[in-house]
């Protein structure tokens, strides 16, 4: 550890969210739910997951499950398909035994690439890649202090 290598002052005033994590939503895609299932307690253990945490979370196990979607689809009809180009040079359409076959990748590589890339931003927003683990501060409940505690006086504001 490095501390504070900025030697910009901290925000001692940060918002600490309610923790605990948000309730899975009911529209969630199964996959996305299982996902939630097994990310949730890691992420209260770590104490990173807060109930405003909501929206990253649904974004990575919603995009998780599309992912995921988008594998199966591609291991059913492989990686790419034949296209038949049935039109000239000049744009005019021929005969079938004219036409050309086009090998193309398949549309949903675009998919896994698209949500690959959002489950991996919603990962690095909820501290969940090993650089940003390293950045994030674990937020802890704060406890009143002892002379809270001790002193009924002090709570009153009279000495």
């Amino acid at each position: 550890m490095e501390g504070n290598r900025g030697r910009r002052p901290l925000n001692e005033n940060e918002p600490i969210p309610q923790m605990g994590a948000p309730e899975v939503p009911d529209w969630l895609h199964r996959w996305a739910k299982e996902l939630w299932a097994f990310m949730v307690p890691q992420l209260e253990e770590m104490g990173v997951i807060g109930r405003c945490d909501m929206v990253d979370l649904v974004a990575l196990c919603q995009s998780w499950a599309r992912w995921r979607q988008a594998e199966d689809l591609i291991d059913r009809e492989g990686l790419t398909y034949q296209s038949l180009i049935a039109l000239d040079n000049e744009g005019k359409p021929v005969s079938i035994d004219m036409a050309k076959i086009l090998m193309k990748e398949h549309p949903a590589m675009r998919i896994i690439a698209r949500e690959r890339a959002a489950c991996m931003t919603a990962a690095t927003h909820l501290g969940l890649t090993p650089t940003m683990r390293s950045k994030i501060i674990a937020y802890k409940p704060k406890e009143p202090s002892e002379s809270l505690l001790s002193s009924p006086e002090a709570l009153r504001g009279s000495s």
